[in-house]
């Protein structure tokens, strides 16, 4: 299988107002605490409630941490490699970043996801943060921006269905 390398993502994307036009996002509460709701992003079977994902698995040996590598096929040829650059656990907030390496199609000049799992007085909230960027000319990006958003307006409505549903003690 032939890999596409992307450009790299920084943390600082995500925030940056100079990438308006490459960012998505969503944010979702939960009533489990947000140690449950960032076990449940990071277990063994990670992501399986998306139904846009038909596979997300840890590279075997990374280490839930920084430099930890997981690879997500979306279709049949259609894969993407990730890496985490960002990785923090702490008390007011569990966040981490990863920018994909290599995707099996060359559709994409730039992408990256952070997780935030804040805690809430009811449970926490996840806040999920995409930069997408094709691999077309800059004017063409507002093309592809409709499915791009339905394609994470579909990753949000799995995301809340399961996360409303998430108790903590019940991590899979």
């Amino acid at each position: 299988m032939r890999w596409f390398g992307l450009q790299r993502v920084e943390e600082s994307y995500f925030d940056d107002f100079g990438w308006q036009e490459s960012r998505y996002g969503f944010s979702v509460p939960s009533p489990a605490s947000a140690q449950t709701v960032w076990r449940e992003l990071h277990g063994e079977r990670p992501l399986y409630w998306c139904s846009s994902l038909r596979e997300c698995r840890w590279e075997p040996g990374s280490p839930r941490g920084v430099d930890s590598r997981r690879t997500v096929t979306l279709a049949p040829a259609v894969s993407l490699s990730e890496r985490y650059f960002l990785w923090e656990e702490r008390s007011d907030r569990l966040e981490n970043a990863f920018a994909v390496e290599g995707c099996t199609v060359p559709v994409f000049r730039r992408f990256g996801e952070r997780y935030r799992v804040v805690p809430t007085e009811s449970g926490s909230r996840l806040e999920w943060d995409f930069l997408i960027e094709p691999r077309l000319p800059r004017p063409l990006h507002k093309l592809v921006r409709p499915a791009t958003q339905a394609t994470i307006n579909r990753l949000a409505r799995d995301t809340r269905t399961h996360l409303s549903q998430l108790r903590d003690g019940d991590v899979r």
